[in-house]
């Protein structure tokens, strides 16, 4: 296995004599490192942790003291009553280190005599005024192998970009830009592999930050900050560490990363993959879909405009491979095009998938799969790839938090419900044949094609209609403004 900690990429002859001189101990004295530590989240806590750590034990870092610097914490929640910190203030005042919280560098003086400066994960820009004021400059943690991936979101973007390796990277800060420091130490190539093959961005941060810590330890006891020689990348290395794509940057991760614009353009391999990195994926097409969808089966009372609300996957996707382990080892093989060819493989619920795709199955349509009890068991959307994805939980615009399925299922009820008592009254004023219904009558009259009880002395008129039509809208409509999941429940 390849060491993480690595001074070389290129030729054996500069390895040898860059390893010489940053793993064996020097005959130049150092003074003791004061450090100024500007980091913010759980990934620079790590870093922290390390520092301290080799601080209280007098190791060969020669640490004498650390200083913490972050950004003020953020009013938040309702009228802004609630001030949420940074987790590196939370660490620093546990590990009574001293504290400065700013939230510009501007007009600001670091305490005398640091020499040194750490930023990892920190989110401003330390500029060229205090890396000169410090003896040994400055040194950045960076979750990737860099050139590849500079920016905010390296670890979101690994996944994203379907990285095969990741790893991490020491450099020092660079006095304009941000992550074009000089490369100090870094993981061998071609980096290090994922904890698992299917790790989420939130598994990946706590991974990252331990090897960025160790790496970060590592450097300072063998002082690569006085390295004059720093680790250039040949073309050869980049492909290698970029998995033959090329250097990529890594942007900040912004609401439209996470919008499904067209179930169309994406397969479900890729939306598992933004699942993983970004989470939270959102489309504003799924819920107007399937509105129409119950439209055209529950004719509307009157012309009405459905409203483009947004769904946000909250719980996120998993592939739906149906009841038995033998389909699902099946499916894990299959590459057929056809989506009745990948159904027919599926166990459980295929009568019901298959009556809903058969037809004309377009990417982005909806599945229930009901329960006997009425609600729906699970919600599948069939993708652009012939794959069935179920949906683990989501919220609607406006609604219950995590409660979309039910909420989605309750326009099929209000629709339902709403259509059932139009046809029951045209039936009852002689507006509709009662033969007309067909198979649905049993469904419109459970009681046998008998009236509703209580309603075969009332003496309907043309006007009533009208009037009840009306109700039915009112009470049709208000799904709209109000969260269905009560009445749901209560339809049970």
């Amino acid at each position: 296995m390849r060491p993480l900690f690595s001074l070389s990429l290129i030729a054996t002859k500069r390895t040898c004599q860059l390893q010489c001189r940053s793993f064996h101990k020097s005959v130049r004295y150092f003074d003791p490192l004061r450090i100024l530590f500007c980091g913010s989240d759980e990934f620079s806590v790590a870093s922290l942790e390390a520092l301290n750590k080799e601080r209280l034990a007098k190791s060969s870092a020669d640490i004498e003291s650390i200083d913490v610097v972050c950004r003020p914490g953020k009013r938040t929640g309702a009228g802004l009553k609630v001030i949420r910190h940074l987790p590196i203030r939370e660490r620093a005042r546990q590990l009574s280190l001293p504290l400065h919280e700013i939230d510009t560098f501007t007009g600001w003086q670091p305490p005398a005599g640091i020499n040194l400066i750490i930023a990892v994960s920190f989110g401003l820009f330390v500029p060229p005024r205090i890396l000169n004021e410090a003896k040994y400059g400055g040194l950045n943690v960076h979750p990737s192998m860099l050139p590849d991936l500079r920016g905010p979101a390296p670890i979101h973007w690994t996944i994203l970009l379907d990285r095969k390796h990741t790893g991490v990277t020491l450099q020092t800060l660079h006095p304009k830009k941000i992550d074009h420091g000089n490369i100090l130490a870094q993981t061998a190539p071609p980096g290090m592999s994922y904890p698992h093959k299917t790790a989420t961005t939130k598994e990946m941060i706590p991974f990252m930050a331990t090897k960025g810590a160790d790496l970060l330890v590592k450097g300072l006891r063998h002082r690569v900050f006085e390295s004059t020689e720093p680790i250039t990348h040949s073309e050869a290395s980049i492909l290698e560490i970029t998995d033959g794509k090329g250097i990529s940057h890594a942007p900040k991760i912004t609401p439209e990363d996470r919008h499904i614009s067209s179930w169309e353009d994406i397969d479900a391999t890729t939306i598992l993959r933004k699942n993983r990195a970004i989470g939270h994926l959102w489309d504003t097409t799924t819920y107007i879909r399937w509105t129409e969808d119950q439209l055209k089966e529950f004719p509307p009372l009157k012309p009405r405009t459905i409203p483009r609300k947004r769904i946000v996957f909250s719980g996120g996707f998993s592939i739906y491979k149906g009841g038995s382990n033998s389909s699902a080892r099946a499916m894990e093989s299959s590459n057929d095009s056809s989506s009745h060819d990948f159904i027919s493989k599926l166990h459980e619920d295929k009568a019901h998938i298959m009556s809903v795709l058969e037809t004309n199955p377009q990417p982005g349509q909806l599945i229930f799969l009901p329960r006997a009890t009425g609600k729906p068991r699970d919600l599948i959307i069939f993708t652009s790839d012939c794959k069935l994805l179920r949906v683990h939980s989501c919220t609607i615009a406006g609604g219950a938090k995590d409660k979309g399925v039910e909420e989605l299922w309750a326009v099929r009820l209000a629709h339902e419900k709403a259509f059932k008592r139009l046809l029951q009254l045209q039936l009852q004023i002689g507006e509709l044949n009662p033969e007309a219904l067909g198979e649905r009558k049993a469904e419109i009259f459970p009681e046998g094609g008998k009236h509703p009880a209580g309603s075969k002395n009332v003496p309907y008129k043309i006007e009533d209609l009208e009037k009840l039509k009306v109700e039915l809208m009112s009470d049709f409509e208000s799904h709209e403004k109000h969260s269905l999941t009560a009445r749901f429940d209560k339809s049970e």
